[in-house]
């Protein structure tokens, strides 16, 4: 079923969220692995949030719609950056602080962390988030890499092999010629 008919709704169970959560991490170790992934995704424009709920349904026969698999990633992320917060402070005062994983619901509650939250969820994303920076790190030299190729596409064959820019030149002949017109 395409995923624009899909309707979200009800809640999500811990399995489908686990799929959502692996099934986000794959595209990222394609991505990873094939230098040419990065063409294709940034010239199709490809839609992550489609591909997930596609994913969720051809290998897990989950049917949720992309925009609810988005929400859910949103509200996952939101209490992944909460816990990740409070462990953060953890190293910083041993004392006062206990792990997320080791205090009860109702100190959770307390100190406004989510309330249950899957130590598998809370890994996969970590994964995902440290190989999203590598995905931007590549799209970055990716892109910088078409830029270049553009500029030496854009050479002449003496700029090329000289490694001089004609635009260079020109503009230290003029500076040149100037400066004679002023001894003048």
């Amino acid at each position: 079923m395409p995923s624009w008919r899909r309707v979200p709704g009800r809640p999500w169970v811990d399995d489908e969220i686990y799929a959502m959560l692996e099934s986000m991490l794959e595209p990222m170790r394609e991505f990873v692995l094939e230098s040419k992934g990065v063409a294709a995704r940034a010239s199709v424009g490809f839609n992550t949030w489609d591909y997930i709920s596609d994913n969720l349904f051809d290998e897990y026969c989950f049917d949720r719609a992309s925009m609810s698999c988005q929400q859910q990633w949103d509200t996952l992320l939101q209490s992944y950056r909460a816990i990740q917060d409070h462990e953060s402070k953890i190293q910083s005062d041993t004392r006062s602080c206990v792990s997320y994983w080791k205090i009860y619901a109702e100190e959770r509650s307390n100190k406004k962390l989510p309330l249950a939250f899957d130590l598998e969820w809370y890994k996969l994303i970590e994964k995902i988030c440290a190989a999203k920076i590598v995905e931007e790190n590549c799209m970055k030299k990716y892109r910088f890499m078409c830029s270049e190729f553009d500029e030496i596409n854009t050479m002449s064959e003496y700029e090329f092999l000289s490694g001089v820019s004609t635009t260079t030149m020109e503009s230290q002949t003029e500076v040149a010629a100037g400066s004679y017109d002023s001894a003048d």
